[in-house]
């Protein structure tokens, strides 16, 4: 009946309410951010793609992507058997690190591939990371995690950084708030008394 910090009610009789706390749009990050502590990169052009596994219901808003010109290409979400899910079209005009909203939704499964296809530019293409120890597997507690490549190759990290994960709504366990009404007071006052020109004191019980 109510969504807010504060509530004013007025009832007539006795009643049971609930009263939970609700929180929207949480977002946190996952993955790498960069590649700045990384020796071996480079740029890729050819198709390449990041295994997800979804614990509970999320959505990807945003990633980004660090392209070496400007650079076109496909983004799209894959289930375990290669059916796409959703799919965008980019285009990153300039060089360096840009950020591109998605806002795919992540159903709970496992084995889901986030790909870059139909890359089109005149450079070498977009950052990837190869020949180091990447600490897989990236995790967002209870709700996303990035478990390797879609190749399954443990030492290389392709395309995509500072994944956006909105983990949804998260609501609390809903507690009883009980309102009782008491009976109304009493008020008893004593005989009319005529009074002019002084003051005196009503008491009422």
């Amino acid at each position: 009946i109510f969504k807010g910090p504060n509530y004013s009610l007025f009832v007539g009789v006795s009643v049971p309410l609930f009263a939970e706390a609700v929180n929207e749009g949480l977002n946190d990050t996952l993955g790498l951010a960069d590649v700045d502590t990384f020796t071996s990169k480079g740029f890729i052009k050819n198709e390449r793609g990041m295994r997800i596994d979804v614990l509970n219901p999320s959505r990807l808003k945003s990633i980004a992507l660090i392209p070496q010109t400007a650079t076109n290409l496909r983004i799209q979400l894959e289930d375990s058997q290669g059916n796409i899910l959703d799919s965008i079209s980019v285009s990153l005009p300039t060089a360096g690190k840009q950020y591109v909203d998605l806002d795919f939704d992540l159903p709970v499964g496992t084995g889901y591939e986030l790909i870059a296809t139909n890359i089109q530019t005149t450079g070498p293409g977009l950052r990837w990371i190869f020949g180091e120890t990447v600490p897989y597997p990236f995790v967002l507690e209870d709700q996303v995690q990035i478990t390797g490549t879609a190749d399954n190759i443990a030492d290389r990290y392709y395309i995509f950084f500072d994944w956006v994960i909105d983990r949804g709504k998260c609501t609390s366990n809903r507690v009883p708030v009980n309102i009782e009404i008491l009976p109304a007071p009493i008020l008893e006052l004593a005989d009319n008394q005529a009074v002019c020109g002084s003051s005196f004191q009503l008491d009422a019980t």
